[in-house]
């Protein structure tokens, strides 16, 4: 599980400021596992937000989730600004990271699993913000 490599994390300003990231799971084994639920708490310098993915996704054998795996949340006020703030604090050749602490729910005939992963990622788009 991990970031997706194209626009992982976007953040956009205007009328509704907004986060999306975007995930890719693999799954490595010889059976089929559904992802039940993702929980996440992202870090723009310091805990921005909490959420989570609750749709659940099949994944085939030894495959790569092909349908979207994402997670939108509007922002407030304080959160653009805290976020404005670090992302100006990078510079070109050296960008800040996020982190995203996550934890993974997956389910299969053998039982659940639990996937804990510590992300950081510097490829952040901005759009209006």
């Amino acid at each position: 599980m991990d970031l997706r490599r194209l626009s992982p994390v976007n953040v956009s300003g205007g009328e509704l400021p907004s986060v999306n990231l975007w995930f890719e799971i693999t799954n490595r084994s010889q059976i089929v596992i559904t992802l039940d639920r993702l929980l996440l708490e992202v870090w723009f310098g310091q805990p921005t937000f909490r959420g989570a993915i609750l749709n659940r996704i099949e994944i085939q054998p030894r495959s790569t989730t092909k349908e979207a795996v994402y997670f939108w949340t509007p922002l407030d006020a304080q959160q653009v600004a805290q976020i404005k703030r670090y992302l100006d604090s990078g510079t070109p050749g050296n960008p800040v990271a996020i982190t995203a602490e996550i934890s993974a729910y997956f389910v299969s005939r053998l039982g659940w699993l639990k996937v804990d992963r510590h992300l950081n990622e510097t490829n952040v788009r901005r759009v209006g913000i």
